[in-house]
């Protein structure tokens, strides 16, 4: 790091606290000359007070100097972590986004075939009970890796109501799983049915940082880690959350700087200083705020009081699982896993479709263009070798502009697909989708009752 930069900068105060030390010497000089005092007792104490003058003058600006030489040093140092650490995060998140895909992949022929082995099975039987429990994992799953992925890759994604008690209740449990005996894990859940309206993977993510810091507070004496959900009482249009631990506290001075970027306790290396202030930030831009208690030895409770919202008959039924729609016609559906493929086909034909599959897009669109109008619609997977979906597409609507087109994905939805729309792409569904929500998707493209982006990847209800 150069020096020059820093002299630059701070030239005028340098030049001006040397000018002020030298002075003195400048004025004794001039005097010693015109009176000849050199050996009078008064010159050499005045000699004597300019001295510890100009040291005390110097010794304040090398103070100064050295006080902002090391603060320039250390947010030098700083900008250079915080450099580095995006670099690890974006190499991270293009690692996730690829396992994440595959991920989606592979749960969404899971999900096909949970879906087939469903209906063999008698309801209300102890296999029907299995199934649901597969169904439930591969939903859990499913949020992880979207979690994961979108987190990853610091990506925004759409507010939808979530059941807050369901996402608690799936904290605690994977928290249980993950941290050490001693501390134990409770929930306390005074309404089930709040709802609020926010960008699920941003929730989860305040709320596991408040954990993290809870967790961090109890790490050396064990304690308990306590999750509690209420209405505010007289305010039924507001909740609040609230994350307790049994564990060290923080002093007044701590707990009123808790909140601010890059404020931290932790050691080096072992805290950036910005989960609370992520928590504040986010919480107020879902309309809400935090408040911290704390005290030395006692432990740290942490509020979050949010607006609910009240669901309308729609989004409650918004992901009726359990409602097939069965039609007819034919559809050409296309998905580079043969896996994948040899699961949707049956899934397909058990709906009352006729289904010419490929694995390959240049195959499909070959199909495609022998037989132009026997296809009904297309369901095209959009990351495939040689041809994408959205190449597919271009091409099969140059000859059938009216032919409608489902693209499924397993990365995160539309968002991440921006051209769909100017194609005229009528639908993007993300991996895994159910059976049901596939039946949905083409009973209302080919009605003509869904146009993109009206349609945004069937999202699922909040759990």
């Amino acid at each position: 790091m150069s020096l020059r930069p820093f002299l630059q900068k701070h030239r005028a105060p340098l030049l001006g606290a040397l000018a002020i030390g030298l002075f003195p010497f400048f004025i004794l000089g001039a005097v010693a000359v015109i009176t000849d005092i050199y050996t009078s007792p008064l010159f050499w104490g005045i000699v004597g007070v300019s001295l510890a003058t100009f040291l005390t003058a110097a010794y304040l600006l090398l103070r100064n100097i050295h006080f902002l030489w090391t603060t320039h040093t250390e947010q030098q140092r700083r900008l250079e972590e915080m450099v580095a650490h995006n670099e690890r995060i974006d190499a991270v998140g293009m690692l996730a986004g690829g396992i994440a895909h595959d991920l989606n992949n592979i749960l969404g022929y899971l999900l096909a075939y949970t879906d087939l082995v469903e209906e063999a099975v008698l309801p209300g039987s102890r296999g029907a009970a299995h199934i649901a429990e597969i169904r439930k994992a591969i939903d859990r799953a499913t949020d992880l890796v979207s979690q994961i992925h979108a987190f990853s890759r610091r990506a925004t994604q759409e507010k939808r109501p979530i059941r807050v008690a369901a996402l608690i209740g799936e904290l605690t449990k994977m928290l249980r799983a993950t941290i050490p005996k001693v501390i134990a894990v409770r929930k306390e859940i005074r309404n089930p049915d709040i709802h609020v309206m926010a960008d699920p993977v941003s929730f989860h993510q305040i709320l596991m940082n408040l954990c993290t810091n809870a967790l961090h507070a109890m790490q050396d004496t064990g304690g308990t880690l306590t999750l509690t959900l209420e209405e505010i009482p007289g305010t039924p249009s507001r909740f609040r959350i609230t994350v307790r631990d049994t564990g060290c506290g923080m002093s007044e001075h701590i707990r009123r700087r808790a909140c601010e970027p890059f404020f931290t306790t932790k050691p080096p290396g072992q805290g950036t200083g910005m989960g609370l202030h992520i928590v504040a930030t986010t919480v107020q831009n879902l309309g809400g705020t935090i408040e911290i208690e704390s005290a030395v030895g006692v432990g740290t409770a942490v509020h979050l009081i949010l607006p609910a919202i009240s669901l309308t008959a729609d989004e409650k039924s918004e992901d009726d699982k359990g409602r097939f729609y069965h039609g007819s016609g034919e559809v050409l559906f296309v998905d580079d896993e043969e896996h994948y493929v040899a699961a949707m086909k049956p899934a397909l034909e058990s709906l009352g479709y006729t289904v010419a599959a490929c694995t390959d897009g240049r195959e499909a669109l070959t199909r495609f263009r022998e037989r132009p109008i026997q296809f009904d619609v297309v369901v095209t997977d959009f990351n495939m070798p040689g041809m994408n979906g959205l190449e597919l597409a271009r091409r099969i609507k140059m000859t059938r502009p009216c032919l409608p087109i489902v693209l499924i994905t397993g990365y995160t939805g539309w968002e991440e697909i921006p051209d769909a729309a100017r194609l005229g792409i009528e639908a993007v569904l993300q991996k895994p989708f159910s059976r049901a929500q596939l039946s949905q998707v083409l009973h209302e493209v080919l009605q003509g009752r869904l146009s993109f982006p009206a349609h945004r990847s069937l999202p699922r209800a909040a759990p």
